[in-house]
């Protein structure tokens, strides 16, 4: 199993992350093609055209964590139409590192939560939810490892034909629809954040009894991360270059001086953990 969960600091999970590109369209789906352009604009976005493969992520499980996401700065007010929030996925369908194989066009299906809140205290603290959706993606398992282009420190890792590279994950933008129902309106500053269950963590693991749990490949949830790449914006802006907010065991903070086993803004403690790492969000508003 890639991401097996063991004890170790968060920027060591992060970190080794790094990594290539491809183009990805802007709607559930991944590979070459367009973001979709409603007539409705970004309200925030730090979601590139060309989003990176092998980005810096934070795992749910590899981090001991149940939900993950960001304070922001809207460029307006409205109704919530949409939000959108790459996703990395390092699994393989079968094996892992030099054994990694996967079909093309094989996935696995994860229902993947989605949730906005208001916030409070300039900034700084978790208030009400003003919405939340789950939708069951069926995500990409990471290509097969390429034995001929990728070898030495990059065996195991398949190889990005828009990077001319090798990588280990492979990202996939998750798109999250609010136009049914009632209208949802935001305030100018909102938190998004992402959890989905795994083996031990989100809000209703899977548990160890899962087939998967003990086969040889383990289970594909346990190496989906969320992303962790860039400062945010450029279109808004995050709450804290060097602060976000995070639900993880004691000890997987970024400051573990402050309570955990509670999702909470939390700010780096020493500095800079947090910048640069901001996952990769868009927020449209009608």
């Amino acid at each position: 199993m890639i991401c097996a969960s063991k004890r170790r600091s968060w920027r060591a999970v992060i970190l080794p992350l790094l990594g290539l590109a491809s183009v990805i369209a802007l709607g559930g789906c991944t590979g070459t093609g367009t973001a979709p352009n409603p007539p409705y604009p970004f309200a925030y976005n730090s979601i590139p055209n060309v989003v990176l493969n092998n980005i810096p992520s934070l795992g749910l499980q590899s981090n001991h964590s149940n939900e993950y996401g960001d304070g922001l700065n809207l460029t307006h007010t409205g109704a919530l139409y949409s939000v959108s929030v790459v996703l990395n996925d390092w699994a393989c369908q079968t094996g892992g590192g030099t054994t990694c194989a996967s079909a093309a066009g094989s996935t696995f299906a994860e229902p993947v939560t989605v949730n906005v809140y208001s916030v409070t205290a300039t900034g700084t603290r978790v208030g009400s939810l003003i919405a939340t959706k789950t939708v069951t993606f069926n995500i990409p398992f990471r290509p097969s490892q390429d034995p001929v282009k990728c070898t030495g420190a990059s065996a195991g890792q398949f190889y990005s034909t828009p990077d001319q590279a090798c990588s280990n994950g492979l990202s996939y933008v998750a798109f999250f629809d609010f136009t049914t129902g009632p209208a949802i309106n935001v305030p100018a500053q909102i938190i998004v954040s992402v959890t989905y269950n795994t083996s031990t963590f989100g809000y209703a693991p899977y548990g160890n009894g899962a087939a998967c749990f003990s086969g040889p490949n383990g289970c594909a949830y346990d190496s989906l991360n969320v992303s962790a790449s860039g400062n945010g914006g450029p279109v808004g802006s995050v709450i804290d270059a060097d602060g976000e907010f995070l639900y993880a065991q004691a000890g997987y903070y970024c400051n573990n001086t402050l309570p955990a086993n509670e999702f909470r803004y939390d700010p780096s403690s020493p500095p800079d953990c947090w910048t640069g790492y901001h996952p990769q969000i868009a927020v449209r508003l009608r």
